[in-house]
This record gives structure tokens, C-alpha cells and sequence, in this order.
């Protein structure tokens, strides 16, 4: 294991996925400060003043054209809504604002009902309305990216998981597993993988261990360098903030924020596991770098086209986000199943090409 450790030190280019999760991680961290606090609260007051002038406007065209009544009531009573949003937001009073945010996203979404409408903009009206009444009610401080300028180092990664595209991720520890499986399959080096007095698979499974370990410590050190960061100018946060999402049947589902990114982490880290399988197994075959990632990558694909969104575990946080905790423990027993599967036809194609090579002069 030293001597495989030394080989792979040995190329600068292989410590990449370090700065490149680094990179990623920072991103939100950049979108944050690229606007100040102070921004953000004239927006927002801007964006309700507006919206109350809109709805004043149209208070005026329908009483013009004497137009039905109830409109005209409901039309009315919205805009005392953001009257009482404005005074709060302009006198800092959050509770007071989030309380008639609330009241707005529930009138909203009362209308869409009553007017028959559907798709997805009803469903995500739901979703907030049921979220802002929860914070309300519970006098919970909503922390949201758009208004809050600092984020508490556990509402960060949950903005990053919301953020970044988890395709970003698991594709970056592909390339980089081809890579490395690839890099000492030249025709010499492949007799003496075959030749040398370690058993081949001995070989492969220290380089499994190893490129695995890497890719792991690649993904944690970042989150500990990050953490350290936001920690320090923003605090940690509220390990039970409460996220909302919607469920496979459309009913409202909420995790706690902590939950949330523990079963983010520990199905990225056995994804992680599978895809150096998949690759250490390709490797035996193509040996090339370039034939190796296409074909895993046309697998992935295949795989994706056979299961929904809701069941990919290539998709993580949207099963997180649509799965109980049953049913997310069932998808990663299921990812466990196909790791296993994955060893199983490793061993049987080592085998072959071992008794292959074992007749190379």
C-alpha cells in the first residue's frame, strides 16, 4: 500500500479533486457576499411596494369597469397584507413580516385552488405556504439565500445541496476513478500487474482501498476547511431547522436540516464506493482511460433511463427530499446490494484475466 501511495503522489494532477470541491464548495459562499445585507432589504421592500402598487392598480381598472365584487374584496384585503409587510419589514420587526408573509402565501395559494388552477407552480405555492405558516407559527427565524446574507454553516450546505447539480459531483469522482485505474495500464505495466508475486486482486483491491480513501478525504477535508469558515463569520446554526418538500404524492414532507445532510453524506460516500467498483471492474476490461469512462458512463446512463428521478440514487437529494427515512434506508440497502453485486463480477473478471495473463511469456 506505501508503494501505491508513493506511485500516485508521485502526479501532482492526481490531488485535484481537493481544490475542485474546494472550488465548489466556495461557490455559495461567493453568491452570499455578492450582494450586502443591506441590498438585500431594499430589494425586498421594493419587491412587496411594487407588488402592492400592482395590486392597487388593478383595485382601480376593475371598480372602473365595475367588476365583480369579490375580486375587488379579495384584491383589497391582499394589499393590507403587504401594508402590514411593508411597516414590519421597514421597521426590522421580522416576526411581525414573517407573519404576513405567511398570510400572503396562503391567500395565493387559496386563490390558485378556487380558480382550478394545477401543475407546478400550485404545488411549489403549497409547499411555501405550508413552510411560512410553520416558521410562524413556531416564532422560527426563516433563513433564506435571496434575503440572508450570512447563512449559518448548516443552512450553507443545505443551499450548496440546492445549488450545485449532484451530477457536478459524482461525474468529477468518475473522471478521476477512470483516471486513475487507467493510469499504469500501458502493455508493460499490465504484464507486470499479472506477473508480480502479490495475487492481482491483492493488487486491485489496495488500489480500490486507496483511490476510494482518496476520494473520500478529496470530498471531507473541503467540508472541514469550509465549515471552519462559515462557522467563524456566521455561526453553526440550528441543527432541527426545518426544510420542506414535497412528496412522491404530492403530500408535504419535512426534515430537519441535520437529517438532511447526514443522509446526503453517507449516500454520496457509498455512491463514491460504487463508482470505484464500477471502475476498478471497467479497467480490467478496456484498460484506456478514454474507453473506460465512456463505457461507465453509458451504464450510468442506461441505469438512469430504467428508474425515475424519485429512484436514482444518481439524483441523492431528490430522493432525500421525496423519501420517508424507511424509504430512504431502502434505497441505500438497495445501493448496497448493487456494491456487492458489483465485487461479485469483479472477482469473476480478475479471475478470467488472470488465468488469461498467466500464459504471457
Amino acid at each position: 500500500m506505501k508503494w501505491e501511495w508513493q506511485k500516485f503522489r508521485s502526479k501532482k494532477l492526481n490531488f485535484s479533486p481537493i481544490l475542485l470541491f474546494l472550488i465548489l464548495l466556495l461557490i455559495p459562499l461567493i453568491f452570499q457576499f455578492s450582494s450586502s445585507q443591506e441590498n438585500r432589504d431594499v430589494q425586498e421592500i421594493i419587491d412587496a411596494q411594487s407588488t402592492k402598487t400592482d395590486l392597487e392598480a388593478e383595485i382601480d381598472r376593475l371598480t372602473k369597469q365595475e367588476g365583480n365584487p369579490t375580486r375587488i374584496a379579495t384584491l383589497t384585503k391582499k394589499v393590507e397584507m403587504y401594508r402590514a409587510l411593508l411597516r414590519a419589514l421597514e421597521n426590522g420587526d421580522d416576526k411581525k413580516a414573517l407573519q404576513a408573509q405567511s398570510e400572503i402565501a396562503q391567500e395565493d395559494y387559496q386563490e390558485m385552488i378556487a380558480s382550478g388552477q394545477t401543475g407546478e407552480q400550485v404545488k411549489e405555492q403549497k409547499l411555501l405556504s405550508a413552510k411560512l405558516k410553520y416558521f410562524s407559527n413556531h416564532q422560527i427565524a426563516l433563513i433564506e439565500p435571496l434575503h440572508t446574507q450570512k447563512l449559518p454553516l448548516i443552512n450553507y450546505f443545505v443551499f450548496f445541496i440546492q445549488l450545485i447539480p449532484y451530477s457536478t459531483l459524482w461525474l468529477m469522482a468518475l473522471l478521476f476513478l477512470c483516471k486513475y485505474f487507467t493510469d499504469e495500464q500501458t502493455d508493460t505495466a499490465s504484464v507486470w500487474i499479472w506477473l508480480a508475486p502479490q495475487k492481482p486482486v491483492t493488487l486491485f483491491f489496495k488500489k480500490m482501498i486507496l483511490y476510494f480513501a482518496f476520494l473520500c478525504v478529496s470530498f471531507v477535508f473541503p467540508l472541514l476547511v469550509v465549515s471552519v469558515i462559515v462557522s467563524i463569520f456566521s455561526g453553526i446554526g440550528m441543527k432541527e431547522y426545518p426544510l420542506f418538500f414535497l412528496g412522491e404524492t404530492g403530500e408535504i414532507v419535512m426534515k430537519t436540516a441535520f437529517n438532511y445532510l447526514i443522509e446526503y453524506v453517507i449516500g454520496t460516500i457509498l455512491l463514491y464506493l460504487l463508482l470505484t467498483v464500477l471502475c476498478a471492474t471497467l479497467s480490467l476490461v478496456f484498460e484506456k482511460f478514454t474507453i473506460t469512462f465512456a463505457v461507465s458512463l453509458c451504464l450510468i446512463t442506461l441505469g438512469q433511463l430504467f428508474l425515475k428521478d424519485q429512484h436514482n440514487i444518481l439524483n441523492l437529494p431528490e430522493i432525500i427530499s421525496t423519501c420517508s427515512r424507511n424509504e430512504f434506508l431502502k434505497r441505500i440497502l438497495m445501493l448496497v446490494l448493487l456494491i456487492s453485486c458489483s465485487i461479485c463480477v469483479f472477482f469473476v473478471l480478475i479471475r478470467v484475466k488472470e488465468k488469461g495473463k498467466s500464459f504471457i511469456p
